[in-house]
């Protein structure tokens, strides 16, 4: 009976956890709304800085603000983005919580909006 609760109660737990942390729907660049976190995904299109880049999806382009280096990365590089659009128009950035690479690794970051 004790073994059966906690491993109900085990399952309850991941799948709450699994649940909340669900990010599965990708926003077009060009849909993002201000400080809602949401996920893009596109291609690396340039390198403005070492914690600043371009990323291009179907509907657009826009600068990713991740607040340090993180990594080896390179133009043309398929990337997953988490995060949010910050307020300010000019120039218009999406600061990031985690980037997903196309192999499936996961760099996370300090979001500079918690």
């Amino acid at each position: 009976m004790i073994r059966a609760v906690s491993t109900a109660m085990t399952m309850t737990f991941f799948a709450s956890v699994s649940t909340a942390f669900a990010q599965t729907a990708v926003t077009p660049i060009d849909a993002l709304q201000i400080y809602q976190e949401t996920l893009i995904h596109g291609t690396i299109e340039a390198r403005l800085d070492d914690d600043e880049f371009r990323i291009r999806d179907a509907s657009g382009t826009i600068r990713v603000y991740t607040q340090r280096d993180w990594g080896d990365y390179s133009v043309g590089d398929e990337v997953t983005v988490l995060g949010r659009l910050d307020d300010d128009p000019d120039p218009r950035e999406f600061y990031v919580r985690r980037i997903t690479l196309a192999d499936g690794t996961v760099v996370r970051l300090s979001a500079g909006y918690d």
